[in-house]
């Protein structure tokens, strides 16, 4: 439709054209809130900021869902997050978990949750600061009254005191004949800085002794203790998998700061717990002594290059699914055609990705190796086997590729009186072979890729993430139960929120409400026990190191076999060693994460004994890293790993629209969270929407948000008179001009 303009004297001043078939932009009315500015029902409500959750959070709202998400903690992550040194210790402080208690409802259509959240199960075993350490080692450096210098001897006191005599060269002493001085100093003997503070406070303190290890010690859990971000759960990316592409389709990766991961170390108790490098590349194959003979390189590039075929035949095969999602079925024919040929060109299409471990150029495709793999996975055989049978490894060649490459976690599972070994399949063995192998060479000579100031950053970004895109986000905000319909629908209705009396910084207090949702996520770990806490848990270890751990690598994964520290311990540990190049430590410091999986028996509810595998542990890395290196502190804690079993009853199982996490045990990698996050994603929103990508109707949201925020306030789409004024404005513009050349005309005129 054109409309005209016209002045007083009829003339056409301006032409107006609308589209009367558009839809009119009048602003929606705003939904329901109550008087917490909470809506009134949400699409999905989220309970925790755990990993997994904060992924989900943002994906959904990035939909177009409406997300309430809540936390009891004050942080976000949950078991995700990364403590400060400082709050560390504030938790060590609070009293521990009750443990399981009796439901105080016994509706069948209520699921209590825990008032602690994932937290609930969490137990602190042991902690230890070491900043004493003693001044009676040969070569000790030592602080004395008269400046630095290095204990080169000692011997016993003549004096009654039953000291010990030092002989201390001050080396940054330099007399004229160009010698260093030697001090000859008394101390107690069995000299303890901290037992002997109270003798040594009777003598003047100018005349005290002190290691180097002690003042650097106290320095950095006293002065440079901010510097320390601790993650409760750390974990690492792949190069090449779920998280990145996740993180890049999401432009969360926009606000991260990635490390690349210099080495992979093994350590093999065959060569006297000696740490030594995973092959990482065709390099490291022909150097490394993990393969001490000529006949388990070949047998071991042998294996990695039918895993490379693999690899490529199962990407292809993805491809060509996602191809034909949107075709017709007759064309599978083709596809397995395409899909062969593109195995069999793989030499002419890539040569390699840098020097990573991938097949050799020039290598014929061997279909007799791929179809005995694809015939060992019909048959089900687990990962050992097919290993020992048809790649014909050798038994530390299987160990290696298990739990170093594919990092299979091992373990053993009672049944009846004998121990049975759980291993991964072929199918799944393979698979995460392929991951890894994927990644390599990507980004530097490894496959892993840390966060810059503690992997718990993603969680946090992603919950901020979601925020940007209109989730609602409450802490310290209890969920108390999560409810659902006694009909026959048995559909999820809401979660109740318990009453908060919370004086955060002026918060108003709440009374207990009912939220209504059509979905609801929480985690496995977060049901309120009813039973006895569950055996199995993940036991951690985060210890700080003064030193260098490894120091060839600054940041380095350490993979230690089951059975490789304690012959009865039947699961591998995972170990993570960061510098202060993270962010995490200050200079000169480094922190090791060790991780792994213990049964609570009846014989094992004593926590030194619970601890005693990470206790060695750490003994024997520091004693295999050749260098001075010394923990200067240790906390080790643990929590509960659920199993369906562990579940309190069955009648929420059924429930419609009810999402239930399962954390998984040491994950190691994070993109098992993504896989996870977008299975949840997919069951809410359906296969029409991309996973962390921004739907259309989210983008027309935003569009228009600009478009308010551009018009102003009290300007509406398609406003005529608006319109009308910018067109006059225009023309006076426009008559403005040809007034000002008129003038200048006169005044030339006028010159002249």
């Amino acid at each position: 439709m054109t409309t005209k303009v016209e002045n007083e004297e009829g003339e056409i001043t301006a032409e107006i054209v609308t589209n009367d078939d558009a839809p009119t932009t009048a602003k929606e009315e705003e939904p329901a809130k109550d008087e917490e500015g909470l809506l009134l029902s949400y699409d999905v409500i989220i309970c925790g900021t755990g990993l997994v959750q904060s992924i989900l959070a943002s994906a959904l709202t990035r939909a177009g869902k409406t997300v309430l998400h809540c936390d009891p903690n004050d942080h976000y992550g949950e078991l995700d997050t990364v403590w400060t040194f400082g709050y560390m210790q504030e938790r060590q402080q609070q009293p521990p978990s009750h443990g399981p208690e009796e439901a105080s409802s016994e509706e069948d259509d209520v699921l209590l949750l825990s008032p602690e959240g994932s937290y609930q199960t969490l137990k602190f075993h042991s902690t230890e600061i070491k900043t004493d350490f003693p001044v009676t080692t040969i070569g000790c450096k030592v602080q004395t009254p008269y400046g630095e210098g290095t204990v080169v001897g000692t011997q016993k006191s003549n004096e009654q005191n039953d000291g010990i005599r030092l002989e201390i060269s001050m080396s940054k002493w330099t007399m004229a004949d160009g010698t260093h001085p030697t001090l000859f100093m008394c101390v107690p003997n069995n000299h303890d800085e901290g037992q002997d503070e109270t003798r040594q406070q009777q003598k003047d303190n100018n005349n005290k002794i002190v290691s180097l290890k002690s003042i650097a010690a106290r320095r950095v859990l006293q002065q440079q203790s901010r510097s320390l971000a601790l993650d409760v759960n750390p974990c690492l990316l792949y190069a090449s998998g779920q998280a990145v592409q996740g993180l890049l389709t999401s432009n969360v990766a926009e606000h991260l700061e990635f490390q690349t991961m210099a080495a992979v170390y093994w350590l093999n108790h065959n060569n006297n717990n000696k740490l030594e490098r995973v092959p990482c590349s065709k390099g490291d194959v022909f150097q490394s002594s993990l393969l001490p003979s000529p006949m388990d390189k070949r047998r071991f590039m042998k294996f990695f290059q039918s895993a490379m075929d693999y690899a490529t035949e199962r990407e292809l095969q993805q491809q060509q699914l996602l191809l034909s999602t949107d075709s017709n079925n007759n064309n599978n024919d083709n596809q397995q055609e395409n899909t062969e040929e593109g195995v069999l060109s793989l030499n002419e299409r890539q040569l390699n990705q840098g020097r990573s471990l991938a097949r050799p150029q020039n290598k014929a495709v061997s279909q007799k190796d791929l179809q005995t793999l694809y015939d060992c996975m019909e048959q089900n055989m687990d990962f050992e086997t097919y290993l020992q049978t048809h790649a014909k490894l050798s038994p530390q060649l299987r160990q290696l590729i298990r739990h170093a490459l594919a990092l299979e976690v091992g373990g053993s599972t009672c049944s009846g009186n004998e121990n049975q070994a759980v291993g991964l399949s072929t199918l799944e063995g393979m698979g995460r072979l392929c991951d890894h192998l994927k990644a390599l060479g990507r980004y530097g000579t490894t496959a892993f890729l840390t966060l810059v100031y503690g992997s718990g950053e993603m969680s946090q970004f992603f919950c901020r993430s979601a925020a940007v895109y209109g989730a609602t986000y409450l802490l310290r905000r209890v969920p108390k139960a999560v409810t659902w319909t006694s009909d026959n629908n048995n559909a999820v209705s809401g979660v109740t929120l318990a009453a908060s009396d919370d004086a955060f910084m002026g918060a108003v207090p709440a009374k207990e409400k009912h939220v209504q949702a059509t979905h609801v996520v929480i985690a496995q770990d977060a049901k309120l026990l009813t039973k006895s806490l569950p055996p199995r848990r993940e036991l951690r270890r985060i210890s700080i190191i003064h030193g260098s751990v490894v120091p060839d690598a600054s940041r380095s994964v350490i993979i230690i076999p089951p059975g490789g520290i304690l012959e009865q311990h039947n699961y591998a540990i995972h170990g993570i060693v960061l510098d202060e190049s993270a962010r995490v430590v200050p200079a000169g410091c480094n922190v090791l994460h060790l991780t792994t999986i213990v049964d609570q028996t009846k014989e094992t509810v004593d926590d030194s004994t619970i601890t005693a595998v990470l206790d060695q542990a750490v003994k024997v890395i520091l004693e295999s890293s050749g260098d001075d290196a010394d923990e200067i502190y240790q906390t080790t804690f643990s929590y509960g790993l659920l199993d369906d079993d562990d579940d309190d009853g069955e009648n929420h199982r059924k429930v419609s629209g009810l999402h239930v996490l399962k954390r998984p045990a040491m994950p190691l990698i994070v993109d098992e969270a993504f896989e996870q996050a977008r299975g949840i994603f997919q069951e809410i929103c359906g296969n029409e929407e991309e996973f962390l990508a921004l739907s259309e109707q989210m983008q027309t949201k935003l569009k228009e948000q600009l478009q308010d925020a551009y018009r102003g306030p009290n300007q509406v789409e398609d406003d005529t008179e608006q319109v009308v004024l910018d067109s006059a404005m225009e023309m006076m513009k426009e008559q403005s001009a040809d007034d000002v050349k008129e003038d200048e005309k006169k005044a030339h005129d006028v010159g002249t």
